[in-house]
């Protein structure tokens, strides 16, 4: 009985304990500074996943560019180490007194600084400060590891791991024999040891020419590479929505990225995701560029790279190239401007979002074509699953006897010429909503090279419509001969089932708190 009383005492104590700390985090929690003083003296354990370029504050990267007197862009912000058009050098901006105007501006452009999360996607304005502050972020390591350092002990954070990302350079072969002796110099708790150990390093890594590698590593090299004037160079120029291919990664890492398109700002169509969409999956797999078993490939989505006249199809507008392309002409593509060491090329094939197709193909019998022969085929007519033929029985269907595509069509541009004279005008675009008119003089589907998938919703003249999956994963809307307005959005699958069940969870929860409490009164 002794024991019993104890436990509940102690159960009773804890959950007072743990209720004053509650209600105590409850009356702060409209106070900022009472908040962070409370989160940054809470004991808290290690920090194994530190980057190291972006746990370093702006401010500090700030001050490296200052120190160095280095030259800013007063258009685009950009930072050079040398005079360039529409550069000033930071000096002379403090000269005229307009340095604090643009100091205020890059922290808001390498930071989250006074980001409303609504002016821009929050997605760009993350993966974007990297390649902003990237100039700044390598050259003073001293500096950015003893804040790093400072921090973790002024926020109670008892350990802390930061990663730096691995490139090949001459410090690449330091002796790692470092590690065993910081490690025993930690557990006799050493002091002096330490220090001796991580100067012995820092020694090291100067006569192996650490200030040359930061160099070569802030230099037009990874994500900082002429792609990112490429692409501001084509939005710029081209308003619309287009999406970019290159015959190159800026990726160093010894996979290929396939992301570069969400660090670089760009619609690509390669993609890395650990779920990557279903139907888009279905789509690349049913052109034959990947293989839907191959689990390695589904996650590792390569897009339609070197396919171009798929690109046309899911509208790959530009390429970017390193090399040389020799055939370019040959599947109608012009370049347009070279940006250091990369051309950019205009696809005169390109097929804009929304297009119009007045024939189809059966899954069976595309599924008998070689890819060369399938890639014409779906500039041609739009690929249906055999069980959807019915829907369409007043658009032509095209059998294997009725096509014959020589390849001289890309050259002469006739494969997409008359599809885009019947393209959606759109009138809206957002990332989930998308409005626009068309006219149609027979039925015909409307083709949009966007993955399927259930969110999605569509409107034709304000009612709703189904939407049907073409080209194995794709997205197609029936119209009828005439003046349509057409609508589609994206609203999450079960979000108002979702808040329901919680709301109603919720409910529960609360009523049983009340009915144990009076049931033990």
């Amino acid at each position: 009985m002794k024991k019993l009383f104890l436990f509940g005492l102690l159960v009773i104590s804890g959950g007072a304990y743990a209720q004053t700390v509650d209600q105590y985090l409850q009356k702060i929690r409209g106070n900022t500074a009472e908040l962070t003083a409370f989160f940054q003296q809470m004991p808290k354990g290690g920090d194994l996943h530190n980057h190291y370029t972006g746990s370093v504050y702006a401010e500090t990267y700030i001050d490296c560019i200052v120190d160095s007197n280095w030259y800013v862009n007063t258009t685009t912000l950009k930072v050079t180490k040398t005079a360039a058009d529409g550069a000033i050098r930071i000096s002379d901006l403090k000269a005229s007194g307009d340095w604090p105007a643009y100091q205020e501006k890059l922290l808001q452009k390498w930071s989250v600084k006074d980001y409303n999360g609504v002016s821009y996607p929050s997605d760009k304005q993350f993966f974007e400060t990297f390649s902003n502050f990237g100039i700044a972020s390598n050259q003073r390591y001293d500096v950015g590891l003893l804040e790093l350092k400072n921090r973790a002990k002024s926020e109670n954070v008892s350990y802390i791991e930061t990663m730096f990302t691995g490139i090949p350079n001459a410090i690449a072969g330091l002796d790692t024999s470092y590690n065993t002796k910081l490690e025993q110099a930690l557990a006799n708790k050493d002091e002096v040891a330490v220090i001796k150990v991580l100067d012995r390093e820092y020694e090291a890594m100067l006569k192996k020419g650490a200030s040359a590698a930061a160099e070569e590593f802030n230099s037009k090299a990874g994500y900082n590479d002429f792609t990112i004037e490429s692409v501001n160079y084509l939005k710029s120029i081209d308003k619309s929505f287009w999406r970019l291919e290159k015959d190159y990664k800026s990726g160093i890492d010894i996979i290929t990225s396939m992301n570069d398109g969400m660090v670089q700002g760009y619609n690509g169509t390669s993609s890395y995701n650990s779920f990557n969409s279903k139907y888009y999956i279905n789509f690349l797999a049913g052109m034959k560029v990947i293989d839907p078993k191959n689990e390695f490939q589904t996650r590792w989505a390569p897009g339609v790279t070197n396919r171009f006249l798929l690109q046309s199809l899911v509208g790959v507008k530009y390429q970017l190239c390193k090399s040389r392309w020799q055939n370019a002409k040959y599947f109608n593509w012009s370049p347009i401007k070279k940006l250091g060491n990369v051309t950019v090329y205009r696809n005169n094939n390109f097929l804009p979002l929304g297009v119009a197709f007045d024939k189809i193909v059966t899954e069976r019998v595309f599924n008998h074509f070689e890819k060369m022969q399938g890639d014409f085929m779906v500039l041609k007519a739009l690929v249906v699953p055999d069980s959807d033929v019915p829907k369409y029985s007043l658009i032509q269907k095209i059998k294997p006897q009725d096509y014959v595509q020589s390849f001289a069509n890309v050259i002469n541009d006739t494969l997409t010429d008359s599809l885009r004279r019947n393209v959606l005008n759109i009138t809206n675009f957002e990332q989930s909503d998308i409005k626009g008119e068309i006219s149609v003089n027979k039925p015909k589907i409307l083709f949009f090279a966007i993955p399927y998938d259930k969110g999605w919703k569509a409107y034709i003249d304000n009612k709703p419509d189904e939407i049907n999956i073409v080209d194995y994963g794709l997205m197609g809307l029936k119209l009828e001969p005439g003046y349509h307005k057409i609508e589609i959005k994206y609203e999450i699958p079960y979000l108002t089932v979702g808040l329901t069940i919680s709301i109603i969870s919720i409910i529960i929860f609360i009523s049983l708190i009340f009915w144990d409490k009076s049931k033990k009164n």
